[in-house]
């Protein structure tokens, strides 16, 4: 059996840049109240492994991580509560 694609279902997904981690949490919670229930947070400012974080247990919500940029920013991320990735290139080295 084939296991459900996290985003299935999702007509798109808002990429989020946050320089303020706290506001992670009252973005998601506008972004649901409109019916989208996922975000990429971008790694583009140094909150956003902390508001990947924040919303890693807001239920029925995904957070995902975008602009990751090395293998190091993958284990990172997964670690802060990301479920999905989003590079803008792959290097095979």
């Amino acid at each position: 059996m084939a296991r459900p694609m996290i985003l299935d279902g999702e007509r798109f997904v808002p990429v989020i840049v946050l320089d303020d981690a706290d506001r992670a949490v009252p973005v998601a919670e506008a972004l649901q109240r409109g019916g989208i229930r996922c975000a990429e947070i971008t790694l583009r400012t140094t909150a956003g492994i902390d508001a990947i974080a924040a919303l890693r247990d807001l239920p029925d919500f995904t957070v995902g991580a975008g602009t990751v940029l090395a293998p190091d920013d993958v284990d990172r991320v997964v670690d802060a509560g990301a479920r999905f990735v989003v590079s803008p290139g792959l290097a095979d080295d």
